[in-house]
């Protein structure tokens, strides 16, 4: 996770962690009605890296406004999240055969520890 909060200069990870944070929110938004969860925008502390070692990528909010305290919401950015870097994740492999990044976690901020607590995570099939 820290190599994944160190700011990318690669163009390819640059382009495809924007594209994903705006995948991730529309994937969300979309199921607000079902979930019932308030909709997020792109300015809601949701943030994007990857880390080369583990072939992963790594998606975490600081979560300002105690949006994912329960596990309810917890499960729907975990699906939400899934559904969308696994999406771009595997679309930027098809595209590019030398993008290693097939694995994928997501974490939120506990406010009763003040630490970053993994909610999910797995493995995209290209």
């Amino acid at each position: 996770m820290a190599t994944a909060e160190i700011p990318s200069s690669d163009k390819a990870e640059i382009r495809v962690a924007d594209a994903t944070v705006k995948a991730i929110v529309a994937t969300w938004n979309a199921h607000t009605v079902e979930t019932n969860e308030d909709a997020l925008t792109v300015n809601d502390g949701i943030s994007l890296g990857f880390d080369p070692v583990e072939s992963a990528a790594y998606v975490w909010t600081d979560d300002p406004n105690s949006r994912f305290a329960s596990r309810a919401s917890q499960s729907n950015l975990k699906g939400a999240v899934e559904a969308a870097v696994c999406r771009r994740l595997t679309g930027e492999f098809n595209s590019d055969k030398s993008w290693n990044y097939t694995r994928w976690a997501v974490a939120v901020h506990d406010g009763y520890t003040g630490t970053r607590q993994f909610v999910g995570s797995g493995t995209c099939t290209p």
